[in-house]
């Protein structure tokens, strides 16, 4: 990309760029109750990026969202999964997820 002659311009083509730069977010939502038929339908209907699972007796969907951080991608899918009806329980993800770069 060729530079603009404009500093501030400059700088502000590098924050957007920055800022919006979409990655993708890997984490579970643990559910209260597992979903029926009818229920995991209507998520699927909601949302592409979340796998609906039971292991061991505990529902959860497994999200691979694409978001700018993973605030957004967090919020936007409790989100959806609230519209479908679900409750969530709590959250889980890998250590890796949440490290910030040093």
């Amino acid at each position: 990309m060729p530079k603009h002659p404009n500093k501030h311009i400059r700088e502000a083509i590098r924050y957007v760029t920055k800022e919006y730069v979409m990655k993708t977010h890997e984490f579970t939502l643990v559910l209260s109750a597992g979903p029926s038929e009818a229920d995991a339908d209507k998520l699927y209907g909601i949302c592409s990026d979340g796998t609906l699972a039971t292991i061991a007796g505990v529902p959860h969907i497994d999200f691979h969202r694409e978001a700018a951080c993973l605030e957004d991608a967090l919020r936007s899918a409790l989100e959806d999964v609230r519209a479908a009806g679900f409750t969530v329980q709590r959250v889980e993800m890998e250590p890796d997820a949440v490290l910030l770069p040093t």
